[in-house]
């Protein structure tokens, strides 16, 4: 994005003819990954375990201004794959559940609709007739479809262990077995016209009832599974080019330099003195002798 290799390799760079200095046959221009070895050495990362931070720094004394890019850019593009690795089982199903939802809100505001055309007289006859238990054969049905999706969802994933899969599938088969006892309830009612047809009206709001009330069920379950998958990244000191001189630290320096020479000027005096009075001791010792 940067263009960076001109940068990290001047000497081989004409910046007149803006093309690479080839001194011989065999000498060849720098790859790609000669330069992502150069930035490395340019790129230091450090943690700090106690601020709960990770501190990244670039250093390019040639060029502050493009340090400082270099700097950013990389923040960029860890926020994106981290946003790419987010994107998890857990997100998938949440975005399959919302979708589910906002055609299940749909459908439930369109009967109602209905249902007050009816009332007004507008409306003569609905379609489809449900019995006594519309409201649960709504609830299980909604609740069908979302374990059908994730187990499809899970099913793509390998790290998801047999168990898991296997209650899943077992979940769905006793749904299964629920909605089929419900549709043999389910029959029609000998009714007078206009009654007949608000008992269809009553059945399929409930229908719907139960499935909106089960997708809002799952929805806010997926979206809190999501919260607990969710990586944060924030940028809590943006980079940015220092004022003065960064390095060396010659105040530093200075005070480093005054302080190891006072020690060793100390030791070397203690030493000096203990080696002339071990040259004493022996001088006197041999006169002795």
């Amino acid at each position: 994005d940067l263009d960076l290799l001109p940068e990290l390799f001047p000497d081989k760079w004409d910046k007149e003819n803006k093309r690479w200095i080839l001194k011989g046959e065999n000498d060849k221009p720098p790859t790609i990954l000669d330069g992502a070895n150069v930035l490395k050495k340019l790129i230091s990362v450090s943690t700090d375990k106690r601020m709960g931070v990770i501190i990244l720094s670039v250093e390019f004394k040639e060029n502050p201004e493009l340090a400082c890019k270099i700097a950013e850019t990389a923040l960029k593009e860890t926020n994106g794959i981290l946003n790419e690795k987010a994107f998890t089982l857990a997100k998938r199903y949440r975005m399959y559940v919302g979708k589910q939802l906002a055609v299940a809100r749909e459908k439930l505001l369109e009967i109602e609709r209905i249902y007050e055309e009816f009332i007004k007289g507008r409306i003569k006859k609905v379609p489809l007739i449900f019995g006594k238990d519309a409201f649960e054969y709504g609830k299980l049905k909604g609740e069908l479809i979302a374990r059908e999706k994730k187990l499809e969802i899970l099913s793509q994933n390998r790290e998801i262990s047999p168990e898991d899969i296997g209650k899943l599938k077992e979940e769905i088969k006793n749904l299964r077995k629920k909605l089929q006892g419900l549709q043999g309830r389910l029959n029609y009612v000998s009714l007078p016209e206009y009654q007949l047809n608000l008992q269809k009206l009553q059945s399929q709001m409930s229908i719907a009832q139960g499935l909106f009330e089960t997708f809002v069920k799952e929805y806010e379950m997926a979206k809190a599974q999501e919260m607990k998958e969710q990586i944060s990244f924030q940028v809590i000191d943006p980079p940015y080019i220092p004022h003065g001189l960064y390095k060396p630290r010659k105040k530093l320096i200075v005070a480093v330099a005054l302080v190891s020479g006072l020690f060793l000027g100390t030791f070397v005096a203690f030493f000096k003195e203990w080696l002339d009075n071990v040259k004493k001791r022996y001088r006197e010792g041999k006169n002795n002798a």
